[in-house]
């Protein structure tokens, strides 16, 4: 269960560290509640074959795309999409303390939290690559077992 352990890992750093997450990492967890969910079904089915690892492989990759573009974002090789852009109409202080009230503003290009000098978009991104590796292992252990 390493997805649930990213997940729980996300959550805590999110909400009892008060690390503010943004657009991009929040969307960088729906591929691991996906994978969760296919796993769960695996567990709960007692069948996991060529297909399931395959869509587990799939979700993988489409972090691995999200990851390196948050990872382009915060090193300024990409610029913020629309969906990171925090934009606010504010003309005086109450209507700035009122959006702040409602939003915490986070731009994706903004890193709050590192562990060994990495941002989070950058751990993930190098976790995907890993998870990818052993899907890909998997397929290829369960070929040879085929022939």
């Amino acid at each position: 269960m390493f997805h649930l352990c990213i997940l729980m890992s996300a959550y805590y750093i999110q909400y009892f560290m008060k690390i503010p997450a943004c657009k991009l990492c929040l969307y960088q967890r729906i591929p691991y509640i996906f994978s969760l969910i296919v796993l769960i079904y695996i567990y709960v089915i007692k069948n996991c074959n060529f297909y399931v690892v395959w869509i587990l492989i799939f979700a993988v990759f489409i972090n691995i795309i999200l990851s390196f573009y948050h990872v382009g974002i915060e090193n300024e090789f990409f610029s913020e999409p629309g969906v990171c852009d925090v934009k606010n109409n504010i003309d005086n202080p109450d209507m700035l303390l009122e959006n702040l009230k409602k939003n915490i503003l986070v731009k994706c290009k903004d890193v709050y939290f590192k562990i060994y000098g990495l941002s989070l978009a950058s751990i993930n991104f190098l976790i995907s690559i890993v998870l990818i590796i052993l899907y890909a292992l998997l397929i290829k252990k369960w070929q040879k077992i085929k022939n």
